[in-house]
């Protein structure tokens, strides 16, 4: 059965999964996406580190493997109060923090557990990315666990990934990659 633009697939069409990438502004969404873009084959910008907030909405759909592939839709961080309008769509999302700015870290908190706590999202894949780790300063693993108050999911019985990145070098970004197509694949057997 087909499952609207969430994943899965009709006998013969090929898998698709669409993946809403969130965050505060700053986060570096842009560029997380233009990491992945990359390692997938796809054209990006020549001056791939210069980015822009995202004013808006940014599609890209990107082939992962054996005909498989990703709509990466990544919403602008100012744009917080339409991030919802795009949850019943998605299979699987990501919410980017930005592991050097500690003064950030609770507005993020609160930003995820709003999306964490709506309905439509709590049956859903989640992947958490600690962007910006090549940063001369960042809060460390266990206080950003603490801040984002990631024990309370396990005992919510809640399953989330976390993955340390840099996208500003390319760091964690096959981990990432990896991550959405394993996503993409079980969503086709109804795992």
């Amino acid at each position: 059965s087909k499952k609207g633009g969430r994943g899965g697939r009709v006998s013969g069409a090929p898998l698709k999964l669409e993946v809403l990438v969130m965050g505060c502004q700053g986060a570096g969404k842009t560029l997380v996406v233009r990491r992945i873009k990359q390692l997938c084959g796809s054209r990006v910008p020549s001056e791939i580190l210069d980015t822009q907030p995202t004013l808006g909405v940014e599609l890209d759909e990107l082939p992962v493997s054996d005909g498989a592939s990703i709509t990466l839709r990544e919403v602008g961080g100012t744009f917080v109060q339409v991030w919802p309008n795009f949850f019943d769509d998605c299979g699987a999302w990501a919410f980017v923090v930005d592991a050097s700015d500690d003064a950030i870290m609770t507005t993020a908190a609160v930003e995820l557990w709003e999306v964490l706590n709506n309905a439509k999202m709590k049956t859903k894949q989640c992947l958490i990315i600690c962007n910006k780790t090549d940063a001369p300063v960042t809060v460390c693993d266990s206080e950003i666990a603490r801040r984002l108050r990631l024990s309370e999911l396990a005992v919510a019985g809640r399953s989330v990934t976390v993955v340390r990145a840099s996208a500003q070098v390319g760091e964690g970004i096959e981990e990432i990659l990896s991550f959405f197509s394993k996503v993409c694949k079980d969503s086709s057997r109804g795992v």
